[in-house]
């Protein structure tokens, strides 16, 4: 199999090995590194990060968009869109931010000569893709179609997808928003992957979690505390839980803007909800061993944001551990067909109502588990996820 030349353009990228932030990007750099293929991505620098770096055989460039590096704030955190949401200085950030990366990215381009180019998020990304003038594919994770909807860029999304070679949503559920809202073109389905070698049952230090609350079901929860994520509706779903599995225990790991809320929201329930903070990616995997049953309550927040696909709810299947997710956004994608419970979403008592028939039914539990773990290996493996990529770049060089 012939080896390609790719190049990534992406709006937030691994800044160090075990960056706590989500590494889908980097997992499927991995993966196409791993299958042969030369790797390069242009990402956005962050105060303390490297301008150019070899990582895991994949060449990365970071692009610096403001002045001091440390005033920096539109990327990383919990996102774009929660970073201008709720800073007008990160809003200020994003003609400059856009204005770098499309520069860098050329430039890569003219010196790496890429085969194929790669945008993750539409916009930028997919602008400076086009401006590269090679065969480009784009990927939509979501959080660009509600701010290109805010700022009145619909049609710049439409040119980027009717100029790409092949444009991706990561579920049914974001391609619906997006045709919703007035992206026009072709838009296929292909979602994120999970680390099945590093997510799995037993993953190495498990143990260590169960002993720490030894004799207590393990509730887990791992999201940014942000509205969208529906924390607070897990909090008051926990209290009626409580009443009925006493010996429960709900872990939100994680941080965000309204943990001082939901700090207040689950005060009187003591040391039965611990928030553990952000934990660094490569010690996740003995939190969700440890778990007995995994859950996310996502909402649509105010600004019309949902989930687009969850791939913590894949991690937690990876690890052979039921889950329990809201019917939003693109989260149907993911638990279907047996393998999880879905309710709807602000619905705390039938949350709890769900949460309690898991924790009190063992048999159930594993069975569900078990469907899950199947399910991921067979459909969400980054190699599954990398091979189906491959074929789409392969289809844009014919």
């Amino acid at each position: 199999m012939e080896t390609m030349r790719l190049l990534f353009i992406t709006s937030k990228f691994a800044r160090f090995i075990n960056d706590p932030q989500p590494p889908f990007v980097y997992d499927l750099a991995v993966e196409l590194v791993g299958l042969g293929h030369e790797v390069h991505v242009v990402a956005p620098h962050d105060q303390g990060s490297k301008k150019r770096e070899l990582m895991n055989g994949i060449n990365v460039y970071r692009f610096q968009y403001f002045l001091p590096a440390s005033l920096q704030r539109l990327s990383y955190g919990p996102g774009i869109p929660a970073n201008i949401n709720r800073s007008i200085f990160a809003q200020f950030q994003m003609p400059f931010f856009a204005t770098a990366e499309i520069g860098l990215a050329r430039k890569i381009s003219r010196q790496v000569n890429p085969d194929v180019v790669h945008a993750h998020w539409g916009f930028p990304q997919g602008l400076a893709a086009r401006y590269t003038k090679k065969p480009y594919v784009v990927t939509f994770y979501g959080g660009e179609t509600f701010l290109a909807r805010r700022f009145r860029m619909i049609g710049i999304l439409s040119g980027i997808v009717s100029h790409s070679c092949r444009s991706f949503a990561l579920s049914t559920g974001l391609r619906d928003i997006m045709h919703e809202f007035g992206v026009k073109g072709n838009v296929e389905i292909m979602p994120l992957g999970v680390d099945t070698l590093k997510f799995k049952p037993k993953a190495d230090g498990f143990g260590e979690i169960k002993d720490r609350f030894k004799g207590d079901m393990i509730v887990l929860c791992v999201a940014r505390l942000v509205e969208k994520k529906g924390i607070n509706y897990l909090i008051e779903a926990f209290e009626r839980v409580l009443k009925k599995v006493p010996d429960s225990r709900l872990l939100i790991i994680g941080t965000g803007p309204m943990e001082a809320y939901l700090r207040r929201l689950a005060s009187n329930l003591g040391d039965r909800v611990v928030f553990c903070g952000e934990i660094p990616h490569s010690e996740l995997p003995k939190y969700y061993a440890a778990a007995d049953l995994f859950v996310l309550p996502s909402i649509i927040d105010k600004t019309g944001d949902r989930e687009t696909q969850g791939v913590v709810y894949l991690e937690a299947m990876a690890s052979r551990v039921p889950v329990i997710g809201t019917n939003t956004g693109g989260i149907p994608d993911v638990i279907r067909d047996g393998v999880g419970v879905m309710v709807d979403e602000k619905d705390s008592v039938v949350l709890a109502s769900e949460i309690s028939r898991l924790l009190i039914d063992g048999k159930l539990r594993k069975s569900m588990g078990e469907k899950a773990f199947k399910h991921v290996l067979g459909s969400f493996s980054w190699k599954k996820i990398a091979e189906r990529y491959v074929d789409a770049y392969r289809s844009c060089l014919k």
